[in-house]
């Protein structure tokens, strides 16, 4: 298993860098108040709500906000931890490719586990269960550079935005 995880880094690393990119292109596109891009960002890329919940004080997020991004996190990772296990069947034939599709498409941890393992109970599959595991636990590790990192744009953005329009 340590070697999954260690395999798994490119993996999460270019799943969590394109999640980022792509929520905050659309948030963007759609006019979403920057905070709320950035919970929904952060959420959908590393951890769900801990992910949230960690970023929302860095950036002053409202309660709104943080309400608006737990529950997109929440659906999604719902109907991800109800649908996804059989899908994964259909889609992939080795069982680490199941479980890293878990890992990296399920937002947060506890979907994660309950989707890997229903994916066990389902189809007899212990590997899926320990690399989706893996695979998220991986995600998780990420919190550490991408909330600050997520706290310095926020920053960052937020000031640039208030020099422009003063001026």
């Amino acid at each position: 298993m340590i070697s999954l995880g260690a395999a798994g880094i490119p993996a999460v690393a270019a799943s969590i860098t394109a999640g980022l990119c792509f929520i905050t292109f659309m948030g963007n596109k759609m006019h979403l108040p920057h905070r709320l891009t950035s919970l929904l960002a952060a959420g959908t890329s590393i951890c769900g709500i801990t992910a949230i919940t960690a970023l929302a004080p860095v950036i002053n997020a409202s309660k709104r906000e943080v309400s608006y991004a737990v529950a997109n996190v929440v659906l999604f990772g719902t109907i991800g931890m109800i649908t996804y296990p059989y899908l994964a069947h259909a889609m992939f034939g080795l069982s680490e490719q199941v479980g890293i599709f878990l890992g990296l498409s399920i937002h947060d941890t506890s979907q994660v586990m309950a989707a890997a393992l229903t994916y066990r109970e389902a189809f007899d599959d212990e590997v899926a269960l320990k690399t989706a595991a893996v695979t998220k636990l991986t995600r998780n590790v990420f919190l550490a550079t991408v909330i600050p990192a997520l706290a310095w744009h926020s920053r960052t953005t937020t000031t640039a935005s208030s020099s422009s329009s003063s001026s």
